[in-house]
């Protein structure tokens, strides 16, 4: 009787449904009649976990030596290698970069959350009364439509750039997997 077990494999890339997440929390977000702040955040944490994932893809195709000891890098670390190794120009004063360092900001603040106190002084006739906007941490304030759309777009935009360096005539964000194929099991692999 012949086996009705099969093996099968594919290759997924993580970085196209971060962006796909991002994308969506952002226009999400902004169909809500207020914005939604935490629509907008989410978008903005999912456009860091993007950029990183697309740096490993990046990296792990082009850099021999990439792998666990990459996982230690810092994102900018892992920028300025990937981009070295194509000849990427990394405009450093650009919205595109000035976007990669607002998301990993606020990726840091909430990925290691703590309760934090903070003290201000303001003045009322200036900011009111409350003075809300003094106590707000950076990724409260970056939290908003124009800096979640910011980010994103500018993100988006180095990804592409750096992705015409990286694979000439490809989008990066077209398709999250490829190679899926099935069959009976590989006798190599068979338990």
């Amino acid at each position: 009787m012949p086996s009705s077990r099969r093996s099968g494999h594919r290759t997924i890339y993580p970085h196209v449904f971060l962006y796909l997440g991002a994308q969506n929390s952002l226009e999400n977000a902004k169909s809500e009649e207020d914005g939604s702040f935490s629509g907008f955040l989410g978008c903005i944490v999912f456009t860091a976990f993007f950029l990183e994932a697309y740096l490993n893809h990046a990296g792990s195709e082009l850099i021999d030596s990439w792998g666990s000891d990459s996982e230690r890098l810092v994102p900018k670390s892992k920028l300025r290698l990937v981009s070295e190794s194509v000849g990427f120009n990394i405009d450093y004063s650009s919205p595109a970069y000035q976007a990669f360092g607002d998301a990993f900001l606020v990726r840091k603040q909430v990925a290691h959350g703590k309760p934090t106190t903070t003290t201000a002084e303001w003045n009322p006739s200036r900011h009111g009364n409350l003075g809300h906007s003094k106590f707000e941490e950076v990724w409260e304030r970056y939290s908003t439509e124009r800096h979640a759309e910011r980010i994103f777009k500018g993100a988006e935009q180095l990804v592409i750039g750096l992705n015409e360096c990286v694979a000439p005539g490809t989008h990066p964000f077209i398709s999250g997997w490829s190679g899926f194929s099935w069959g009976p099991p590989d006798p190599a692999q068979a338990t």
